[in-house]
């Protein structure tokens, strides 16, 4: 380049493009977070606190300098080179206040949106990444001299490499969408996937990742994609039922169940909990006393059959159980080398995990305690205890 600037003229381009830049700056953006800040609403709050105002007026600035090349008259080549570059600055300016705006729009959604644990941060990164896209290819543009629709056919001619390079992103935009569309996964929820760490509260739905805040309080990081190829558990549906599983055995000594004699059938039949059932059961007795056909020994009550019927009565009339809508039953499962299990299968009235674990406990308390009324033990390991007992 053989041109020779004029040092007075390129000044004063720096100084409106300085100067446009200050009047931004400290005048312009001040008065309107001001403005934002004295209103009753909160997204023009937000809209200043993610700077997408200041990100806004960074626009100002090059635009008008820009505007200014012709009536300043510099060398054709300077004012080219000064033109294109404050097309670059504008592009930047944009894409950042572009980018700053989004963050804004998610914020406001998630403090006024009713369904706002519902995440739009991932499609919000999609807008994004399409207009990071489109505002490179017009760089490319406005610094080569080509025009868009050359540029764009030679984008076309490289989709196979491009296919190739934004490979993993395409397919968390994919898995975002299905995580979203579907419901599967909000903000708050508790997931677990197994074979990983991942145990926690949901704290952030992006395009690529989930971040999951761990009931240790670690944070865990699991790509979005993961979430639609294996399986999960989504824990929601407990709050959403106001329900909390109990799904418990206690292991009972086999050798201590055994028949009740007439006297212990008379003294249970007068203890009120149980006073129906034991009426029930021995009018059905007397009705069939032995088994069809009239063969073999006859048919009498068991401890172990008495302490479920009380069980059950326990659990119907718990404060803290909902027996109403959730299932509530006290079953015996296959019995086992080591016991035979009897599991108390209820729901708690609360979700909360505190008061779940402490009416769990208080029930199996209470139970563990009482299996010395029916006579019943409970099966478990010797201890040292049992051998020192046996020495002695």
């Amino acid at each position: 380049m053989d041109w020779q600037p004029d040092w007075e003229r390129f000044l004063v381009f720096v100084g409106i493009l300085v100067g446009s830049y200050v009047l931004m700056r400290w005048l312009v953006v001040p008065i309107l977070r001001r403005a934002a800040h004295s209103t009753n609403t909160t997204w023009d709050d937000l809209l200043i606190d993610t700077r997408f105002v200041s990100r806004l007026s960074w626009i100002v600035p090059p635009v008008v300098a820009a505007v200014s090349l012709p009536v300043l008259e510099l060398d054709d080549d300077l004012e080219s080179i000064l033109g294109r570059t404050m097309g670059v600055l504008v592009v930047f300016a944009v894409l950042l206040a572009l980018s700053a705006f989004l963050n804004a729009v998610n914020e406001i959604y998630q403090a006024n949106a009713p369904n706002g644990n519902r995440p739009i941060k991932g499609y919000l990164q999609v807008v994004m990444l399409v207009a990071i896209v489109i505002g490179l290819v017009t760089v490319w543009v406005i610094v080569s001299g080509s025009s868009f629709g050359a540029v764009m056919a030679g984008l076309a001619a490289l989709a196979a490499v491009l296919l190739l390079v934004f490979q993993s992103t395409i397919l968390s935009v994919v898995a975002s969408l299905t995580l979203t569309s579907n419901d599967m996964v909000r903000l708050d929820d508790w997931i677990t996937v197994p074979g990983t760490d991942i145990d926690g509260d949901v704290i952030d739905i992006a395009l690529h990742t989930v971040k999951v805040r761990n009931f240790d309080k670690t944070i865990g990081t699991i790509p979005t994609t993961m979430l639609v190829e294996r399986p999960f558990i989504n824990w929601r549906g407990i709050d959403e039922a106001g329900g909390r599983r109990i799904k418990r055995h206690l292991l009972i000594d086999q050798a201590s169940v055994r028949f009740l004699s007439d006297e212990e059938v008379s003294e249970w039949a007068d203890f009120e909990p149980i006073a129906d059932h034991m009426a029930d059961k021995q009018a059905a007795l007397a009705s069939q006393p032995t088994a069809p056909g009239g063969k073999g020994d006859p048919r009498r009550l068991t401890n172990l059959g008495t302490f479920r019927a009380y069980a059950d009565a326990y659990l119907r009339a718990h404060p803290d159980l909902e027996t109403e809508s959730f299932t509530a039953m006290v079953r015996q499962l296959q019995p086992r080398p080591d016991g035979l299990p009897v599991e108390i299968y209820a729901f708690t009235s609360t979700t909360d995990w505190a008061e779940y674990e402490s009416t769990q406990a208080d029930i199996f308390d209470h139970l563990i305690a009482g299996l010395g009324r029916f006579d019943l033990r409970i099966a478990q390991a010797p201890t040292g205890a049992d051998f020192s007992n046996l020495v002695e």
